[in-house]
């Protein structure tokens, strides 16, 4: 299992992430790539492509285990009003 972060400092909004994988990064309210699937399986080749692929080295994905990804704390805005695809909201969005 892998987590994947967004350098919100580096990032410039170029979409390539997107492009390349679009159930795990989308657009956040100020404009910037943010992350939308954080824990990824070992084989989401999708996300790996985009991190090389980002042009500023904003992205970042490293080994987790199972016990930091439900030690977790997570902060989820879905609030059943938007698209979510997260693993820990309970919302069925797709």
């Amino acid at each position: 299992m892998k987590k994947v972060e967004v350098n919100k400092d580096l990032c410039i909004a170029c979409g390539s992430c997107m492009s390349q994988a679009k159930k795990v990064f989308g657009y956040g309210s100020d404009g910037l790539s943010e992350v939308k699937k954080e824990f990824i399986s070992d084989d989401e080749k999708s996300a790996i492509f985009a991190m090389e692929g980002c042009p500023t080295n904003a992205i970042t994905i490293e080994d987790v285990n199972e016990d930091e990804k439900e030690n977790h704390e997570h902060d989820c805005s879905c609030a059943c009003e938007e698209k979510c695809s997260c693993d820990h909201c309970e919302c069925e969005h797709e």
